[in-house]
This record gives C-alpha cells, sequence and structure tokens, in this order.
C-alpha cells in the first residue's frame, strides 16, 4: 500500500532541512516508490533524530536513515546535525528573538515573519513551497460513495445486517453469513437478488438477477460442484465423451446471487475447488473445456452453522474449511431476529396467545443457553407452531409441545423450566 502524502511529505521535509540530495522536484514525483511498511521505521527515525543531542545516537540514527532512504534515492547523505550549536544555545537563541530592544517579550502583533531571515525561516518557506507544488502533484483521494438503498419484497423484514451485507456484496467481497438454524439465512439470500434488482433499476439499468441456491448438506462432491465427463450416444449411434459443468459452475458465469448453504458440509476437495473461483482478483477456473471466468456480477453468499475453523458438537455434519477457503469470506454472525418472530406472532390475532408463544420461547431459549443444550429453538419452529394453531386447528401449548419441547429429553425439559 502507497505511503500517504502526510509520511512523504514528512520524510521530504527531513531531506530539505539536512540531507544533501533526494529532495529536488522531480525525484519526489517517483514518492509512490515508498510504501506503508517502508516509510514507517524511516518516519520513526527521523523523529528521534531530530529530538536527539548525543553524538554516538546522532551517528546511529544517521546510518540507518541513509540506508533507508538510499534504496530510493541512491547516494543520499545526513550532512547536518540536529543541534549544530547544541541544544542549549538554540533554546537561549530563540528565546532572544522573541524579546524587543528593551530584553521584554514582544507581543505576537510586533512580530513580522517576513523581516526575520534566518536560515530556519527560510527553510520553512522553502518548505511551504515545495509542500504545495507537491500537494498539486500527489494523486488525489476518490470521494467515498453514498451509501446505497436496498429495497426488499413487500412483507419481508429485513435483519439488522442486510445493508451491510449488500454493502459488501457490492463492494466485490464474498459473504459468510454464520448463525444457528432456522434462521431465515436461505431466504436472505432471495431477497439480497431482489434488492440488487431493484438498485439496478433505481440506478437506471434493467438488470435481471438470478438467485441459484445450492444445499452442499449431505456431502457435495467436486464433480458435483463444477462439472464431470459424461458419455453419450451421438446422431451416428458412437459414444462420445464430453465434459459438461454442473449447474453450479453454471451459476458463477450468470448474473447471479449464487447462495451457498452449509458450505462446510462438502468434501474437501469441492470446498478447495471454490479457492479460484473466490479469488478476488482471479475469479476464474481452469476446467478439461479451458479456463471458466466468473461473471462481474456474480455474488457468492455463503451459509453455515459454523464458522468452519473446528468441528461443532451440536452440528456434526460440519466439518473444518482450509484456511485459504476461510480468508477468502466475510464473515457475518447472525442470531434470530426477534423482530421477525415479533410480526409472525401478530398473524395470531389474539395478544394471549401471542404472549404464551413468545414468554415460553424466551424461557426456552434461556434455559438452553444456560445449560449448554445442542439444540436450535428457530425462527422456523416458531412459524410451524404457529401454523399448526392457526391452520391445524392445534392448541396453543400443543403446538409448542410438537415444535418445541418433544424434541427434549426430560433432564433437557427439566433444566429448561418446563
Amino acid at each position: 500500500m502507497r505511503a500517504t502524502p502526510k509520511q512523504v511529505r514528512c520524510v521530504w521535509s527531513f531531506c530539505v532541512k539536512f540531507g544533501s540530495d533526494g529532495h529536488s522536484n522531480q525525484k519526489w514525483r517517483e514518492q509512490s516508490t515508498f510504501d506503508k511498511r517502508s516509510i514507517s521505521p524511516i518516519i520513526s527515525n527521523i523523529k528521534e533524530f531530530e529530538r536527539s543531542s548525543d553524538p554516538a545516537e546522532i551517528a546511529r540514527l544517521k546510518a540507518a536513515i541513509e540506508s533507508k532512504i538510499g534504496k530510493v534515492f541512491p547516494g543520499f547523505k545526513v550532512t547536518s546535525n540536529p543541534f549544530p550549536e547544541g541544544p542549549e544555545k538554540q533554546k537561549k537563541g530563540a528565546e532572544e528573538k522573541q524579546q524587543d530592544g528593551d530584553g521584554k517579550p514582544g507581543s505576537p502583533s510586533e512580530y513580522d515573519p517576513s523581516k526575520d531571515d534566518s536560515d530556519e525561516d527560510k527553510v520553512r518557506r522553502m518548505l511551504e513551497q515545495l509542500e504545495a507544488e507537491m500537494e498539486e502533484q500527489l494523486p488525489k483521494p476518490e470521494a467515498r460513495p453514498e451509501k446505497p438503498v436496498f429495497k426488499t419484497s413487500p412483507g419481508y423484514i429485513k435483519p439488522p445486517e442486510f445493508d451491510a451485507i449488500c454493502c459488501a456484496l457490492l463492494a466485490g467481497e464474498n459473504v459468510l453469513l454464520t448463525g444457528p438454524a432456522g434462521l431465515g439465512k436461505s431466504r436472505l439470500g432471495k431477497e439480497i437478488a431482489y434488492a440488487f434488482e431493484q438498485y439496478a433499476k433505481d440506478n437506471g439499468k434493467e438488470d435481471n438477477f438470478e438467485t441459484f441456491v445450492v444445499s452442499f448438506a449431505g456431502g457435495m462432491r467436486y464433480a458435483q460442484m463444477f462439472g464431470s465427463t459424461q458419455i453419450y450416444t451421438d446422431e451416428s449411434g458412437n459414444q462420445v465423451s464430453k465434459w459438461v459443468p454442473a449447474p453450479t459452475l453454471q451459476s458463477f458465469q450468470k448474473q447471479c446471487v449464487t447462495v451457498i448453504d452449509e458450505i462446510f458440509s462438502a468434501d474437501a476437495d469441492a470446498n478447495n475447488g471454490l479457492n479460484s473461483v473466490l479469488e478476488p482478483d482471479d475469479r476464474s477456473i481452469l476446467t478439461p473445456i479451458g479456463k471458466i471466468e466468473r461473471h462481474e456480477n456474480n455474488y457468492v453468499l455463503a451459509t453455515a452453522n459454523a464458522n468452519g475453523r473446528s468441528l461443532s458438537n451440536k452440528y456434526t455434519a460440519v466439518n473444518v474449511a482450509d484456511t485459504a477457503l476461510l480468508d477468502r469470506f466475510v464473515e457475518f454472525p447472525m442470531d434470530y431476529n426477534v423482530d421477525i418472530e415479533n410480526v409472525m406472532l401478530l398473524a395470531i390475532g389474539d395478544t394471549e396467545v401471542e404472549s404464551y408463544f413468545r414468554d415460553n420461547l424466551d424461557k426456552l431459549r434461556a434455559g438452553i443457553k444456560a445449560n449448554n443444550i445442542f439444540f436450535d429453538a428457530s425462527t422456523r419452529r416458531l412459524k410451524r407452531a404457529i401454523n399448526l394453531y392457526l391452520n391445524a386447528f392445534v392448541a396453543k401449548d400443543e403446538a409448542f409441545e410438537r415444535c418445541f419441547l418433544v424434541s427434549l429429553s426430560n433432564a433437557e425439559r427439566t433444566k429448561c423450566g418446563f
């Protein structure tokens, strides 16, 4: 990463004041050869040099600065010391300059810098002029764009992370959503596709975004993800072979939001194959039929119950992911959205029943967390309980029992207070 203009000016000012070479206007146009990593230690040494009055320390710092700046401007030498007359004499001289003819400190209004012809002021004015010239030559930072507005389909309640996820995808990042089962991660992917389509229309483009959802649960294999050689009979009756890309690979070639459910449930070879497609600079993969490029408007949204860094006792189908794959994602940890659940409960139309479901769900989740019980009291289960109550004419306590408590052991139910 290139050094900032402020960092470059700091080194440039030092070269003008203390150096023999390396401060001409032409040479400092090459300032891009400085990066942040190389310029930071130079600035640190410069600050120590300017504060030091110890001859041995000054000599050491001179050698260090000459070596580091010399890599950019060969032959550079430090030709003067920070305190040529000693720090005490310099301080005394500065105090004398601030006094008037009677030996009393003069007021700021009586001081005219244009009449001060000291070497220090000459250098200062020269630096100001050179910095002004350099400021014009440095690239101007790009203005930060306004944050986009994303629309969703009618009736969908956006989770708090929705806009941030959309912005990350539009910025070219692959996004990984992690969190417990049944909180609506797959639906979120479809809503993002809808939001992108509306965003394109609002900006004068008639772009249609598809949504491709693939589940890796059950052990997705490399051939299932990318393609395989298939044998078929041609018109002449001869058997011929042909490599055919898999639907997942085809989705990468489209303007599409590709949603990969349970990404860490696939075989290791399959997930390793994703590395090339998800690489931000290349975005392609080599196949038997040649190099296949990923569409510039293809966005990958992966979901998982765990973060892929370790095996889970709760989700036994989850594999440990390769670090190279994890490095290609921006992770958004998620949890159940209470706002969405409250809207679902309002559809019941009975405040007593709504309170029953809400209170018992909160009680169950608190017990699960406190006792480390491997069970998801999910939004999906709540949706089923409401459906049983409204459409299957099941009593509220029986609906909650069937959708939540029936899967727990007696000991677990007791620990949760049921």
